[in-house]
């Protein structure tokens, strides 16, 4: 993986997040988009890489959110170790596959986030948040396909290994 192309991804995803225009009244659809990149290098890079990758663009969107400073970076890693235990089991190149996967995996980080609101003592702010949590998880789902699909063109850019040959899966 050549860390310096995947960090510029993630910062484009990144910016690309915060810069267009999603928010409908009530801020209810803005997709994850830095989320999309850590499902595919989960879906085509080799476990640990993945993960640290994962990490960084958490602890990356932490410094850009108001989230508790880790509470990305463990999600994220979370997220790509979920995605990577089902790479075998799926085919990867399809576009509903993707939006499925997306839209399961897409509820893990707001899923830390609420929790975290709930065993603070916010349980109505939690609450509130749930239904902006489901529509957040179906617009990045709707976006997985155009956003995962470009990048998986641009493998050998990112250093994605070969699919000719053994997959080094070993942690």
């Amino acid at each position: 993986m050549r860390a310096w192309s995947v960090a510029l991804l993630f910062l484009g995803m990144l910016l690309l997040e915060g810069t267009t225009v999603w928010d409908q009244p009530g801020g209810l659809l803005r997709p994850n988009l830095l989320l999309l990149p850590v499902i595919y290098l989960a879906l085509w890079f080799p476990l640990r890489k993945a993960i640290f990758a994962a990490v960084a663009a958490g602890l990356l969107k932490d410094l850009y959110s108001i989230d508790p400073f880790g509470l990305s970076g463990v999600s994220f890693a979370v997220v790509s170790l979920v995605v990577s235990g089902l790479r075998e089991a799926i085919y990867r190149e399809h576009p509903l596959t993707l939006l499925f996967l997306a839209g399961f995996v897409s509820l893990i980080p707001p899923g830390f986030t609420l929790l975290y609101l709930s065993l603070g003592g916010s349980t109505s702010a939690a609450l509130a948040l749930v239904g902006q949590t489901l529509l957040q998880a179906l617009h990045t789902a709707l976006m997985a396909p155009l956003i995962i699909l470009p990048i998986r063109s641009l493998g050998p850019l990112w250093g994605e290994p070969s699919p000719y040959r053994a997959f080094p899966d070993k942690i």
